[in-house]
């Protein structure tokens, strides 16, 4: 029965290998993190150093000395038990580092991948910004024309009926002057900094934000 339970306890031990560590971790940039696989042996948990504890106990009482047992005490299933614990525990102590550096290693591929995310969506943002600034011209200078034609209609009606040329000449020059203005729509787009990756290196870096001319299709 204890060469039962010691086994067990063995096997309970060889368990904790690649449990893993509480979720929800995630990087400064938002991106969800991997955390290595939660590894529990004699070096960082109180359990197995108990159960490896245990286990010597059972191998080393007085049925399993040499005394008791003779030749075969050795062999015994405690003291195999035993052996076997201490081969696994090693192993486990040995294994958590490897494990530790390939999470890190997945975590910066994940925190490139999301920096490059990032950088392809400012560039559709900026690209939805002109597009919408565009829109908005185009409005600002089809109701501008409208104002305009009404204004030269009205004072053309006026010149026509004007007798007094003094006045009719002041109306011409008025209409004139409105025939000759232009829409003043402010050129300049302010695009927002941000993160970007750079595609040979693979290595982050900060743009400032920017000013965009819409006139010219350059940025100041």
């Amino acid at each position: 029965m204890a060469a039962a339970d010691n086994l067990a306890g063995q096997q309970g031990l060889a368990s904790y290998a690649g449990q893993p560590s509480s979720a929800g971790a995630a990087s400064s940039n938002g991106v969800p993190l991997i955390e290595a696989a939660g590894i529990r042996h004699s070096g960082n948990d109180w359990a197995a150093r108990q159960n490896l504890k245990n286990l010597e106990t059972a191998a080393s009482s007085i049925t399993n000395s040499r005394q008791w047992a003779g030749r075969s005490a050795d062999m015994s299933p405690d003291a195999t038990a035993y052996r076997q614990a201490l081969a696994t525990d090693a192993a486990l102590q040995q294994a958590q580092p490897a494990m530790a550096q390939a999470a890190m290693r997945e975590n910066a591929g994940l925190q490139r991948e999301g920096m490059q995310q990032a950088g392809a969506d400012r560039r559709s943002l900026v690209s939805a910004m002109l597009d919408q600034q565009k829109i908005n011209q185009a409005g600002e200078a089809a109701g501008y024309t409208n104002r305009t034609n009404k204004l030269v209609e009205a004072a053309r009606n006026q010149v026509a009926t004007e007798q007094d040329p003094t006045k009719r000449r002041s109306l011409v020059q008025y209409m004139h002057d409105i025939e000759g203005k232009t829409t003043q729509a402010d050129p300049f787009l302010v695009v927002p900094g941000g993160q970007q990756i750079e595609p040979n290196s693979g290595k982050a870096y900060n743009t400032p934000s920017t000013v965009f001319n819409r006139s010219t299709g350059q940025f100041v």
